[in-house]
């Protein structure tokens, strides 16, 4: 085990003793898919971040599309879902601002936000992001029907 490894782990553990509502860091480490190694904090961060940024990817695509896959996506979902999945959105983006934020606060407040993000994550993010790539995935495979008026070919 190299040494960022070894430092990572023990920081983690100090971290743990202070913050309860952590996760274990395995627990962390299988979600993730990714060994976590000094600096701790700022991997924390970078390993949240990325997969929020990614999450509200997936969902811009339904408000700004821009390759044609991204507008055949549109159409799997009503507007009643779009409104819900916007809101979904808004908190993507606020947390992560949180998150940026609180790299500019004390270590106890990007821990906070860490703590904050990962509930978020548990709670909110997984269960909505699977159903709702579940439903893309399903839509890509219905039968789609052209309309001549957005064919741009004639």
């Amino acid at each position: 085990m190299n040494e960022q490894r070894q430092e990572g782990i023990k920081q983690y553990e100090e971290l743990r003793k202070k913050h309860k509502d952590l996760p274990k860091l395995e627990e962390l480490e299988e979600e993730f898919e990714g060994r976590l190694q000094a600096p701790i904090v700022a991997g924390l961060m970078m390993l949240i971040s990325e997969r929020m940024s990614q999450c509200a990817g997936h969902i811009e695509v339904l408000y700004q599309p821009t390759r044609m896959s991204d507008m055949i996506e549109c159409k799997f979902h009503n507007e009643t879902e779009k409104k819900e999945l916007f809101e979904f959105y808004k908190k993507i983006i606020s947390l992560l601002h949180e998150l940026s934020k609180s790299a500019f606060e004390n270590r106890d407040e990007r821990i906070k936000k860490i703590i904050k993000c990962l509930e978020f994550y548990k709670q909110e993010m997984k269960p909505t992001m699977k159903k709702y790539l579940e439903k893309q995935a399903k839509g890509w495979l219905e039968q789609e029907k052209p309309e001549p008026k957005n064919q741009y070919f004639g």
